[in-house]
Parts: structure tokens; sequence; C-alpha cells
């Protein structure tokens, strides 16, 4: 799997980023907005020791998984990954 991402849209470093979704714990759901033509994903999981939100989608017809932003996770966000809603 390759990835592409736009630095102006991340606080955290594409490298550590794309470590989520190798990690053997991550939550994962959609995340696409009604007004969004793509469909997009949220997933959630520890990226150097910490919790860290990763909207992405994948590209159509390729190999690719754009990554949007990645951010610190919300409160509820949380709340979730801690419900054991995480895949173990």
């Amino acid at each position: 799997m390759e990835f592409e991402w736009s630095r102006q849209k991340s606080r955290h470093y594409f490298a550590d980023v794309a470590i989520i979704f190798d990690g053997p714990h991550y939550f994962e759901e959609d995340s696409t907005k009604s007004e969004s033509r793509e469909q997009r994903r949220i997933a959630i999981g520890m990226v150097t020791g910490e919790f860290t939100a990763v909207i992405y989608t994948d590209r159509v017809g390729t190999d690719r998984r754009r990554i949007i932003p990645a951010r610190n996770v919300r409160k509820n966000e949380r709340a979730k990954y801690d419900q054991g809603k995480a895949p173990a």
C-alpha cells in the first residue's frame, strides 16, 4: 500500500502516521461527510505513544491511500476505542 498526504493538513509526520495501519489494535469506521463525493474512513490508534485519529480515503482502482488529516483523538473517539471496539 502506498500513501499520499498533504503536509499542510497534518500536525504529525507522515512516516509516524502511516504506522497506525500496521498496529495490532486500531478502531476504524466510516467518516464520510454528507457533502463529500468520496468515501472517508477514520482510524484511531497509537502513533508514537499518543492516541491519534487518521482520516483517509482509499483511491479507487489503485493501491494508494490518501491521508487527509491526522490529529489527536477527540474524547468521543477515545471512548469508542476504550469501550473495546478496537479489533483484538
